[in-house]
């Protein structure tokens, strides 16, 4: 269960930094999971957003969960809507617990409130 979400689409971070996403905060080790079906494209770990997984959907899209405890695909997978993909962690300059995520379309940030579902029985 989130606790609060930050909305940051493109928000200035610093003089050549933005943010294109969310913050979702939540309690430590919860389950991350893909908010559509798609392709793993890459999991990695980035110097401002640490843990981080990187899923295609098709026509365009991607969404980008950072922030991550654990990895829990591989590069190349297929996971469908809904399938656990990693665990809540922090960021190493946070001292809260959060989920980053963020919705690319031709690698332009969406506004990812756009995108997830309105309740948890519309995610099922």
């Amino acid at each position: 269960q989130s606790e609060l979400i930050n909305l940051s689409d493109g928000t200035k971070i610093n003089s050549t930094r933005y943010n294109n996403g969310i913050k979702i905060d939540a309690r430590e080790g919860a389950p991350v999971v893909a908010s559509e079906s798609g392709t793993v494209d890459k999991t990695d770990t980035f110097k401002y957003y640490g843990k981080t997984i990187i899923i295609k959907h098709g026509r365009g899209y991607m969404t980008v969960y950072s922030y991550l405890k654990e990895i829990k695909v591989k590069e190349g997978e297929m996971v469908k809507r809904g399938e656990q993909i990693g665990l809540v962690g922090k960021h190493e300059r946070s001292n809260r617990f959060s989920l980053h995520f963020e919705v690319r379309h031709k690698n332009r940030a969406k506004n990812p409130l756009f995108y997830l579902p309105k309740s948890q029985k519309e995610a099922q």
